[in-house]
């Protein structure tokens, strides 16, 4: 499962040989397409690979996975996402993509891990909870699907069921002499006709807490799909930050799989194109007080110090160039050269690593204009 952990293991690693390959997906019935794309990168791939010190036999013997993949007819006639692939000596890991990436690969001493974001920091990918007196359910979701995630082991099945596991914890630590179990409650007795505020709160907190445990320490946005007597009462109780300000109105049983799907893909899109307008207004503003940037040189040191808050990328572009850790030395090269990073996926991924946001943009759409980077510090 492609998430935040797993993305850190993939940045963390580095290797002599660390070969990524992205392979988009192509609506065919024989998968043709996508399969020659990915029998021709390999080609490439191989011929890199020796031209960097491998023996052609090592270099087939390092790509054996991927080629195995060329075989597998069924993968490729129902391809419906792009997918990634990570190949060292010693690892061989695929991910889907719900969205267009490549072709394109990359031969370097780390993976390249820039078209994996879309897929990680939420854009491409949300959280859908269903929430009412009678049931509470986790989903994930992207543009083209919505699916459970077997959640069902830490959320209570309901409102009754919560209530009853808080009395049972609360039963268990007296017994064992511990202070009273306490769950944060408001004050109120009530919240329209009939409905426990109170009983909400317990029910919020103890859903909150399966939550978190199911989506650990995710940065992906959370759609609620509940009452408007309840949303609020969530978004207060959970300290997840993550959560849209606007919800899936009504109780979630009354509407299909299908309607939630669409209305969630909706609030996401919205939530996601406000933020991005917002920060991309207040470039100019933080640029003229020294805290942004739109210098390759610069963004690159900051990001890896975990000091930009805010990356915008050009899309489709590269900056090929070097980064020295030991003395954060940024190099821009004029052309590719054969030990050249791309700088961009460089400070794209240390951006996310250290909690930034990071979003693509066509070129022509940047804060600053004719960049291929442009940053906000912290």
């Amino acid at each position: 499962m492609l998430n935040n952990k797993a993305f850190r293991k993939l940045a963390e690693k580095q290797n002599d040989y660390c070969v990524s390959i992205y392979v988009p997906a192509h609506d065919s019935k024989t998968g043709t397409e996508s399969r020659s794309f990915l029998k021709r990168m390999l080609k490439d791939i191989s011929d890199e690979l020796v031209e960097k010190g491998m023996s052609d036999k090592e270099a087939k013997r390092f790509l054996f996975n991927a080629y195995e993949l060329l075989q597998e007819v069924a993968l490729w006639k129902h391809l419906k996402d792009s997918f990634a692939l990570f190949i060292t000596e010693d690892q061989f890991e695929s991910y889907k993509l719900p969205y267009e990436a490549g072709p394109f690969f990359y031969v370097g001493n780390r993976f390249y891990l820039r078209p994996l974001l879309p897929a990680v920091n939420g854009t491409e990918r949300f959280y859908l909870l269903k929430l009412s007196e009678d049931q509470a359910a986790l989903f994930e979701g992207n543009r083209n699907e919505l699916h459970p995630i077997g959640a069902d082991v830490v959320l209570p099945d309901n409102l009754k069921a919560a209530l009853e596991r808080e009395n049972s914890e609360r039963n268990v630590q007296r017994n064992r002499g511990d202070s009273a179990y306490e769950s944060p409650i408001y004050e109120n007795e009530e919240m329209g006709a009939g409905h426990n505020l109170k009983q909400y709160k317990r029910y919020a907190y103890q859903v909150d807490l399966g939550v978190k445990k199911a989506i650990a320490d995710e940065r992906t946005p959370l759609v609620l799909a509940t009452t408007d007597q309840i949303a609020p009462v969530y978004k207060d109780t959970s300290d997840y930050l993550e959560i849209t300000p606007v919800h899936i109105s009504g109780k979630p049983e009354d509407k299909s799989e299908t309607q939630l799907h669409e209305k969630a893909v909706e609030i996401i899109n919205n939530y996601h194109h406000g933020r991005q307008e917002q920060r991309t207004k207040a470039f100019d503003e933080y640029n003229k007080d020294g805290k942004a940037s739109a210098s390759i040189f610069e963004v690159v040191a900051k990001a890896y110090e975990g000091k930009v808050s805010t990356l915008f990328v050009a899309q489709d572009q590269h900056s090929w160039g070097s980064y020295q850790d030991k003395n954060e030395t940024v190099e821009l090269h004029k052309e590719r050269q054969a030990d050249s990073v791309d700088l961009l996926d460089l400070a794209a991924t240390q951006t996310h690593l250290h909690s930034g946001k990071v979003y693509f943009l066509p070129k022509d759409k940047m804060p600053q204009d004719r960049t291929n980077v442009c940053a906000i510090f912290e």
